[in-house]
């Protein structure tokens, strides 16, 4: 499962990204089952110069978004850094600001959403709203 993580108001976003990326890297539950990584973001043809970077993060399973919510949240608890965070998956995206980001359980259910809205969208249920039927 590949999730892709970005900051686009942070003013220093690629710092904090790379302060998540360590984070990330040392939680107990997801350092041996995932692979986190920073690469630039895609270009946008609108923007003029280069875009920020975007956090990835590739996991083994599904079963382990409960553990990265967790993670997120007390990195953001742990760091004081409230910037709104965008969370995508293949060509769903979620937008969750900064109380959002509070929450462990609204941050697993943005994460569950984007699982489910990709998976239907690869195997072309255009049928529903990509909730699983929550």
């Amino acid at each position: 499962m590949d999730i892709q993580f970005s900051l686009p108001d942070a003013p220093d976003g690629s710092r904090h990204l790379g302060q998540l990326r360590d984070w990330l890297r040392r939680d107990r539950d997801l350092r041996t089952t995932s692979e986190v990584s920073v690469l630039p973001a895609p270009p946008d043809p609108e923007a003029m110069g280069a875009g920020l970077e975007v956090l990835q993060l590739i996991l083994d399973s599904s079963l382990q978004l409960a553990s990265l919510a967790v993670a997120i949240v007390s990195w953001r608890k742990a760091n004081g850094t409230r910037p709104a965070m965008t969370i995508t998956r293949g060509d769903v995206e979620i937008r969750l600001g900064s109380a959002d980001l509070e929450d462990v359980s609204t941050v697993l259910e943005a994460l569950e959403r984007l699982r489910d809205a990709d998976d239907a969208a690869e195997t072309g249920d255009d049928e529903g709203d990509g909730d699983g039927g929550r």
